[in-house]
């Protein structure tokens, strides 16, 4: 398996149950990460609802205005060690739902059968046969003859990999990309616009970041962001 292999089935297309953050648009800030839990059209095109941390109510933005993200990474980050190796530790370490699998709800202790899963979402019906939708976070894997409770592990999260951002100093360009203080080389070429906090701010072809961005300095960053 290639890197690119990897990547591209740990990294899922913008759908429900994607994990996604906002990279443009005004209304939503930049930065915002949630997992999609509605898709449907506006009046300006397709949009998403996210469910983000935090908030009571699904937060709602164009379909355009999201890219899906790695758990632990922001778009353009690669992880420590590179995809193959990630790939190769979600098999060790995920256990996601499955249909048939026996199981319990945290809050309520109903017990059943899984009849339905996809990702962390599950359907399954009590065993007094009462149909419930729940996120596998909600509830436990029960095992063997003693029905001993297991928790799902249904992300793996990555540590991005170490790398040199560029300091830059970008005051007199007009907002918001007069914010960005760092540039992160992608591996496609151009760049990801960091502010102080290392939050995105924007993503810049190399030739508009060469015209008007003044390189100052270098910093060794984990990736993590602040």
């Amino acid at each position: 398996m290639t890197e690119e292999e990897a990547k591209a089935r740990l990294l899922p297309p913008v759908q429900k149950g994607a994990l996604v953050v906002v990279v443009r648009g005004r209304k939503v800030p930049r930065g915002t990460m949630g997992v999609v839990r509605w898709e449907g059209d506006g009046d300006y095109g397709p949009r998403v609802g996210l469910a983000v941390e935090g908030e009571d109510k699904l937060v709602y933005t164009a379909y355009k205005n999201v890219d899906a993200v790695y758990p632990g990474l922001m778009p353009g980050q690669d992880p420590e060690g590179g995809w193959v190796e990630l790939y190769e530790r979600v098999q060790r370490e995920q256990r996601l739902p499955m249909k048939g699998h026996r199981i319990e709800h945290r809050d309520s202790g109903m017990k059943g059968k899984v009849f339905w899963a996809q990702g962390s979402r599950i359907g399954f019906k009590s065993d007094k046969g009462v149909t419930n939708w729940s996120d596998a976070h909600e509830v436990w894997m029960l095992s063997g003859p003693m029905e001993c409770r297991l928790d799902y592990v249904t992300e793996v999260p990555a540590v991005p990999a170490l790398r040199v951002l560029l300091e830059v100093d970008a005051r007199s360009l007009p907002a918001p990309f007069n914010e960005i203080q760092y540039l992160d080389a992608l591996p496609q070429g151009g760049y990801r616009g960091l502010n102080g906090r290392r939050e995105y701010v924007a993503t810049l072809p190399e030739e508009v970041a060469q015209q008007h961005l003044m390189v100052v300095g270098h910093l060794q960053d984990s990736g993590r962001p602040r």
